[in-house]
C-alpha cells in the first residue's frame, strides 16, 4: 500500500510582509495624537496662575494711560545655556518695553535726577565800572547806557524733590560791547565762567507748565579794554549776582515732535527761560583799583533750557 500523500506544513510565523508595519502604525497614532496634547499644554499655559501675560490686543493697541518702559511679559521661553538656566521666574519669560502714546504728566516725566543745558541771551550794564586805560572815563562816559550784549551756556544736573528741583550748572558766557562817546572808538570785552544754582519749583501741579524759579550765580569775569591809544586787561574775583526766573513749557507747542523726542531721546522739557538778574557787588570799590568794577542795576535774560 502506498504511503498517503504528504500533508503540507503549515507556517505559523507572522508573516514576512507584516514585520514592519508596527512602526508606520506608531507614527500615524502619534500625528494624530500631536494637536490634541499641544492644545492642553497651550491651554495649561494660558490657566497657570502667576502674573498676568500681555495679549495681542496689548501689541495692536496699547492703552494711553501704559507708561514709558513699562514691562509686559510676553511670552515663556525655556531657560538656555549660559542664562542662570535654574528655572527662576526673570529667566522663563521676555521683557518688552512700550513707548508712550501720549506725555505723561511733569510729575511722571521727573526723574529723581536729570541733566540739564541752558543757553540765554544776558544784558548787563555796569554803571560803576572805570575805565582801565588810566583815563578816569566811567561806563556811561564811554558807552552810555549800551549794556554789554553777552552769551551763555551752561551745562548740569539737577535733583528733583516732591515739590522743587535743585539746579546746579557750570556756566561761560562771553560778550562785548562798543561805542565812540568818548571821542575815540572804545571796546570792552568780558568773558564770564562760574557755577549757577537754581531752586525750581516744577512739582507743585501734575503738569507745570509755567515754573518758577530763583537763584545765585557765583562767576568772575576777564575783563579786556582797548581804544586807538592802548589796551589793558583784569580779573575780577569771584561774585555773586542774583536770579529770578520762570520756565514756560513749550512741550505743547509740538506735542507730537516732544513726544518723538521723549520716547527716542530722553528729552522730558523744553522751556523757555526768561529771567531777572543782577550783580549787587562788581568787585573793585575804588575807581583807582586795578580790579574792575562790574556791579549792575537789574538786567534781563531770555534762552531755552533743555531737561533729560
Amino acid at each position: 500500500m502506498s504511503d498517503p500523500l504528504p500533508r503540507p506544513k503549515i507556517d505559523f510565523r507572522r508573516p514576512q510582509g507584516m514585520r514592519h508595519l508596527w512602526l508606520p502604525l506608531i507614527i500615524i497614532l502619534f500625528q494624530g495624537l500631536s494637536p490634541a496634547l499641544a492644545g492642553q499644554e497651550i491651554e495649561d499655559l494660558g490657566t497657570e496662575p502667576g502674573p498676568s501675560r500681555a495679549s495681542s490686543s496689548d501689541f495692536d493697541h496699547p492703552t494711553p494711560k501704559r507708561r514709558p518702559n513699562a514691562v509686559a511679559r510676553a511670552a515663556e521661553v525655556p531657560p538656555t545655556w549660559g542664562s542662570g538656566g535654574d528655572g527662576d521666574e526673570s529667566s522663563r519669560f521676555v521683557e518688552i518695553e512700550f513707548p508712550a502714546t501720549v506725555m505723561p504728566p511733569l510729575r511722571e516725566r521727573r526723574a529723581s535726577w536729570q541733566i540739564t543745558f541752558s543757553a540765554f541771551y544776558e544784558s548787563l550794564t555796569p554803571k560803576d565800572f572805570v575805565s582801565l586805560l588810566g583815563d578816569g572815563l566811567s561806563y556811561p562816559a564811554l558807552f552810555g547806557q549800551k549794556p554789554v550784549q553777552l552769551v551763555n551756556i551752561a551745562l548740569g544736573g539737577k535733583f528733583n524733590l516732591p515739590v522743587i528741583g535743585i539746579d546746579i550748572q557750570a556756566v561761560y558766557g562771553a560778550g562785548m560791547v562798543g561805542d565812540d562817546q568818548s571821542g575815540q572808538p572804545t571796546g570792552l570785552n568780558l568773558t564770564k565762567k562760574g557755577l549757577r544754582a537754581l531752586a525750581v519749583i516744577d512739582g507743585l501741579l501734575q503738569n507745570s507748565y509755567i515754573a518758577p524759579y530763583v537763584g545765585m550765580q557765583f562767576v568772575s569775569f576777564d575783563v579786556s579794554q582797548q581804544n586807538t591809544v592802548g589796551q589793558a586787561s583784569a580779573t575780577t574775583p569771584m561774585l555773586a549776582g542774583l536770579q529770578a526766573g520762570l520756565l514756560i513749557s513749550l512741550n505743547w507747542v509740538e506735542s507730537e515732535q516732544a513726544l518723538h523726542s521723549y520716547n527716542n531721546h530722553g528729552l522730558t522739557n523744553t522751556y523757555l527761560d526768561v529771567a531777572m538778574q543782577n550783580y549787587p557787588s562788581g568787585g573793585g570799590q575804588d575807581p583807582n583799583s586795578p580790579t574792575p568794577n562790574l556791579a549792575t542795576g537789574m538786567g534781563w535774560s531770555l534762552g531755552m533750557k533743555l531737561e533729560f
